[in-house]
């Protein structure tokens, strides 16, 4: 059930909130009592008492409770009793960006959010490092109020939200991430920005995907990149960090000593020979910025990679669910599956029949294998350094049909199902994180 807040305005500082007996019932509440009453990290002690003139979808509270709160009066509220603490919720916390100026330049593009306002209610609001007051626990968020013509999102202060979702990285300024996990404990989610090496070592003790990572080292040395060569005849050079296919390069041996080196999205081949390619290493060598890993020799389809992306989520149970399962295609003649160079995208079921062919029995029997071994992913990753409520991880298959695990990704991206024009797994993967936040804010 849904709650205006309407303001208890005869008896101000008394500390008093009023219910109806209706509600009182469902909150099983006796008609006087004691209790706290709690909006986003703030909560004062009130006196409740149960008044026959109060409607049941209204809650009336002291105006200077209301003040210290910072409850927006605009919205409508559910209640959940748990213990002897009233929440009034749901509030949650989009932590989007370090710096206002920078969300600024796209809060109007923020759109998505609000299309599931309805399912939600309460406090919806996105919060920037930089307006947040840890001494208060307070915040100048970009609240969303429906209705409202004039603009989406709409600056005002109010407390810490019970719930926060992290969009951003930190990684450059970790004491800014202490401050939050310090206030927020285990309520903000996707916790930790793990890096490609982190998490490959996370899974390759796991009895089953152990067997599904390409062998990946920090040592970017040219003695270490002759012996992947030597093993595997290419090599990746990948950022430790990077998403999106940036800053990939791909190293082949031309000949005894020399090298081709291409950067991934663009054309142009160079070929050095052994001191040249030393010096084009050094920029890379610096230990935690670069990772080698194995290239997987997968089955092209006309000329492309393809991976598939696994959309791993929490659903308002706290259950890891696959909501979305995506085939990406890159572009013709490329080495990386990425589709944003004339690269596209399809239903996962769809790609597995484009890349092995229109056997139902294969297509499914990939398909679950895939589903699964990304369902076993998020499980481990959230538990060695969560809490995660979304996870993107992206597979292959080789020419064997053997599944190799490339990458996890702690900020998935939602928009990759419209790019595989499947509208509703965009809707979903939008809405299932945030119904979990939802359940956590209102515990």
């Amino acid at each position: 059930m849904r709650y205006r807040v309407d303001t208890l305005a005869d008896d101000p500082g008394s500390g008093r909130i009023e219910l109806s007996p209706r509600t009182a019932k469902l909150l099983r509440l006796s008609r006087t009592r004691v209790l706290s009453l709690a909006f986003g990290l703030r909560q004062e002690e009130v006196l409740l008492e149960v008044m026959p003139d109060v409607p049941d979808n209204r809650l009336r509270v002291d105006p200077k409770l209301l003040d210290y709160l910072l409850v927006d009066l605009r919205l409508e509220y559910e209640l959940a009793r748990v213990g002897n603490t009233l929440i009034l919720g749901p509030t949650i916390g989009l932590l989007l960006s370090e710096y206002e100026e920078r969300l600024l330049e796209v809060l109007e593009e923020k759109y998505w959010y609000p299309l599931i306002y309805e399912q939600l209610g309460g406090a919806l609001y996105i919060i920037t490092h930089d307006l947040i007051d840890f001494e208060q626990g307070t915040v100048q968020g970009y609240l969303h109020v429906p209705g409202m013509r004039e603009a989406l999102w709409t600056r005002t202060r109010l407390p810490l939200p019970r719930a926060m979702i992290r969009r951003i990285d930190l990684a450059l300024r970790p004491y800014k991430w202490t401050q939050i996990k310090r206030v927020m404990g285990e309520r903000v989610f996707n916790n930790y920005f793990f890096n490609k090496l982190e998490y490959w070592e996370w899974l390759r003790d796991d009895p089953v995907l152990g067997s599904h990572l390409p062998e990946t080292t920090e040592d970017v040395s040219k003695s270490s990149i002759d012996r992947f060569l030597e093993r595997y005849g290419k090599v990746y050079l990948k950022p430790h960090s990077a998403s999106g296919g940036l800053g990939i390069h791909l190293i082949e041996r031309v000949g005894s000593h020399r090298y081709r080196v291409r950067k991934n999205y663009e054309e142009k081949d160079i070929e050095l020979d052994s001191p040249g390619f030393e010096r084009f290493l050094r920029p890379f060598v610096r230990v935690g910025r670069h990772v080698l890993q194995q290239p997987v020799a997968t089955q092209l389809h006309d000329g492309r990679h393809v991976c598939y992306r696994v959309i791993e989520q929490r659903d308002d149970e706290g259950t890891w669910r696959c909501t979305g399962f995506v085939g990406l295609f890159g572009g013709r003649g490329m080495f990386t599956s990425n589709f944003r160079d004339h690269g596209f995208g399809i239903g996962g079921e769809q790609a597995l029949r484009k890349q092995f062919g229109d056997d139902d029995v294969l297509v499914f029997r990939l398909s679950e294998q895939l589903k699964r071994m990304g369902r076993q992913v998020a499980h481990i990753v959230d538990k060695l350094s969560g809490p995660y409520v979304n996870l993107g991880i992206d597979m292959v298959l080789d020419r064997d049909r053997k599944v190799w695990v490339l990458e996890v990704n702690k900020r998935q991206n939602y928009f990759i199902p419209l790019n595989a024009n499947e509208p509703l797994l965009f809707y979903e993967a939008i809405c299932t994180p945030l119904k979990y936040a939802k359940k956590v804010s209102m515990a």
